[in-house]
């Protein structure tokens, strides 16, 4: 992975948000997501994830079917999601965990235990 490669990825290049029950409309390829709520026009992104070892169509067909998340789970149906595709898994880790350590506050469905892995993960790259 090059950091070249993915420079150029922000929000604004995103699918433009869509229900989550229109899941199969993601892309069939790795990537990051945000979910989110919608008010009018302007989504409101409240967790990040990525698809690293599966389709990004994959994961959230598993967000819709059966979230571990349960502030998503308790409101599937009026959930939102957008995404950035990448190339590789490997893209999609290193942009989450950008995106989670730029900026933590933003997503508040995230868990602790997911920030503290996306640190650990920046350590174990730092040391290489």
């Amino acid at each position: 992975m090059s950091k070249k490669s993915i420079e150029h990825l922000s929000w604004k290049d995103a699918t433009p948000p869509q229900r989550l029950t229109f899941y199969a409309r993601a892309p069939n390829s790795p990537g990051i997501y945000e979910l989110g709520v919608k008010t009018q026009s302007e989504f409101s992104p409240k967790y990040l994830g990525s698809a690293a070892d599966q389709s990004l169509r994959d994961r959230l067909s598993q967000h819709f079917r059966k979230s571990h998340n349960d502030n998503v789970e308790l409101i599937k149906t009026r959930v939102w999601f957008r995404c950035i595709p990448t190339v590789s898994g490997e893209e999609a880790r290193y942009l989450e965990g950008h995106y989670l350590a730029a900026f933590r506050g933003d997503y508040p469905w995230n868990k602790r235990h997911e920030w503290s892995q996306m640190f650990i993960l920046e350590d174990i790259r730092e040391s290489l």
